[in-house]
This record gives structure tokens, sequence and C-alpha cells, in this order.
């Protein structure tokens, strides 16, 4: 369950939720960095990428020692 909501956060659902994405055409990628709402998206996969990626670590450092 855990792993769905943060599915669900990064989804395009997300952002279909609330109007206003009229300056995204002509912000751009920039638009993600400028709203308050999507730093709080931005954050929330940060952590996520963060949270895989010492994972994925902690494996390979796990398979390494055992080999």
């Amino acid at each position: 369950m855990k792993h769905a909501i943060i599915a669900l956060l990064l989804s395009a659902n997300a952002a279909a939720a609330h109007q206003g994405h009229e300056a995204a055409i002509v912000e751009g990628d920039s638009h993600w960095l400028t709203q308050g709402d999507h730093l709080v998206i931005v954050a929330l996969a940060a952590i996520a990428s963060a949270m895989a990626a010492r994972r994925l670590v902690s494996a390979w450092r796990g398979a390494r020692q055992k080999a």
C-alpha cells in the first residue's frame, strides 16, 4: 500500500488534480521548480529516488561481500 501511494503521487494523475497548467506550456520544465505544489512532488520524487538508490547500493554491497 505504501508503494501505491508513492506511485500515485509521482504519476500524472496527481498533476491533473488542479488547474493552471497553462503556465507549464510557456515555462517548460522550470514550471516544476516555480510552483509550490509542484515542489512537494519534486521533493517526494527525490526522496523516493534516494531510497531506491540506497537499497540498490545496499544490495550491491551485500552481494559483493558474499562473493
